[in-house]
């Protein structure tokens, strides 16, 4: 009796460790497939930060600034950018509209007003007039084209206009045509009232 006693016992334990090591491998079993899967939710979550890094890279390469053959621009040009104080600094601006019929343009040009004294602007294309408007740290400079006009106006990286300012104080100084500064902006417009963007440029001047 003592024997049968003894072996159910037994029986009994070895039941109770089986269960005990089946609760332990679907545990395993559990942690592993938890594992797996958020293995593969980071791995799928890096793949996707890869491509999309790989587009974003793409875009910013395609986004580099365009060539001037090929882009409407307008820039800055001077026979001399060293001048003496009580000098004249003389600033053309250039401008290339890519093939479009221009009827108007804006162009917001900043400058230090301590060092240089606006004196005046002149158009160089005879179809346009030009007004210009001060302030406090820039100038805005509006070009129209005269109703009497009857002619196509294309730039073609040609000089439409002459600045002149007054050198004041000696130092190195810049002017910059910009694309916007407070809700003065620089465009051109088009004949059929087309707004478009150019790109713009700075210049370096010394006065001595």
């Amino acid at each position: 009796m003592v024997e049968i006693r003894n072996y159910k016992n037994n029986n009994m334990e070895n039941r109770e460790d089986d269960k005990k090591i089946y609760k332990y491998l679907i545990l395993a079993f559990f942690i592993v497939f938890i594992g797996t899967g958020l293995f593969l939710v980071n791995s799928k979550k890096s793949t996707s930060d890869v491509v999309k890094n790989s587009i974003e890279q793409k875009v910013i390469s395609f986004q580099k600034e365009p060539t001037e053959a090929t882009e409407n621009y307008l820039k800055l040009s001077a026979v001399s950018t060293s001048v003496n104080k009580g000098e004249n600094v003389v600033l053309d601006i250039i401008a290339d509209s890519n093939g479009k019929n221009i009827s108007g343009y804006d162009i917001v040009l900043s400058y230090n007003p301590i060092a240089f004294d606006f004196s005046d602007i002149k158009s160089t294309l005879p179809d346009f007039k030009i007004y210009s408007y001060k302030k406090n740290n820039h100038m805005t400079f509006l070009g129209t084209k005269i109703l009497q006009s009857k002619g196509e106006t294309i730039f073609k990286g040609e000089k439409i206009a002459t600045l002149t300012y007054k050198a004041l104080k000696s130092g190195q100084y810049e002017f910059a045509l910009k694309e916007a500064i407070d809700k003065d902006k620089t465009d051109f417009v088009t004949s059929q009232t087309e707004i478009i963007k150019p790109l713009v440029s700075k210049l370096k001047v010394e006065i001595k």
